[in-house]
């Protein structure tokens, strides 16, 4: 198979395929996701979280990368008790599927976490979906 070609029947079962370039790894996302962010260095340390996911990295101990293919409301209570609270969540629109009130309650759950431990003084960052 050529690599600028894919075949459909595989992205049911291969949803990398669909979400990102062809031969990238979770480290290579990761750090794609952090040139986005304004003011992040890219010499920060970067954290598997293997105790919440497999795909499931912090970077800086500040920005949560979730690239989990599923995404369930046991996964977003254990994100949701992390100490300190990441200042952003970043996670997998089709890792929600077409459960369209899990994506809705794990953002207005997430973001009104980083909210209160923001409180005034502090820039507000949020929840994001690639």
């Amino acid at each position: 198979m050529d690599m600028g070609q894919i075949n459909v029947n595989q992205l049911e079962y291969a949803p990398d395929l669909v979400d990102f370039m062809p031969g990238a790894n979770d480290i290579d996302i990761v750090y794609e996701l952090m040139l986005r962010q304004r003011d992040v260095a890219l010499s920060e340390t970067l954290e598997q979280l293997s105790d919440i996911g497999s795909r499931t990295y912090l970077y800086a101990s500040s920005y949560l990368v979730c690239l989990e293919i599923t995404i369930t409301e046991d996964l977003v209570s254990k994100l949701a008790k992390l100490d300190p609270l990441p200042i952003k969540f970043i996670f997998r629109d089709s890792a929600f599927k077409d459960d369209i009130s899990l994506k809705d309650e794990t953002f207005r759950k997430l973001k009104a976490l980083i909210e209160k431990n923001a409180g005034a003084s502090k820039p507000t960052y949020t929840v994001e979906f690639i």
